[in-house]
């Protein structure tokens, strides 16, 4: 974490809360981009059929990333993985 974002969260006392979230903007009717956080996941659909827009952060594929900023990963038999024995995915907000 940056210096601000430890600021902010120490300033507004936000407890162990979070969520996720997806965006899409299309640039000049001609390009698409899309970002998301977490469990949220773009689709568009085109003629019926769906296709991916967005790539899942899976707990599992980001541990080095979550140990390396200080977490842990827990995996505890029958559960799925967590981020600090809580948070069911790698990124939220």
């Amino acid at each position: 974490m940056n210096d601000f974002d430890l600021n902010f969260l120490h300033e507004f006392h936000l407890g162990k809360c979070g969520s996720t979230a997806v965006t899409g903007i299309l640039i000049d009717g001609q390009k698409l981009v899309v970002a998301n956080v977490g469990d949220s996941r773009a689709v568009v659909s085109k003629n019926g059929v769906a296709s991916q827009l967005s790539v899942d952060h899976e707990t599992s594929k980001e541990q080095k990333e979550i140990e390396s900023c200080g977490g842990f990963v827990s995996n505890i038999p029958g559960d799925i993985p967590r981020v600090d024995g809580q948070l069911a995915v790698a990124r939220a907000f």
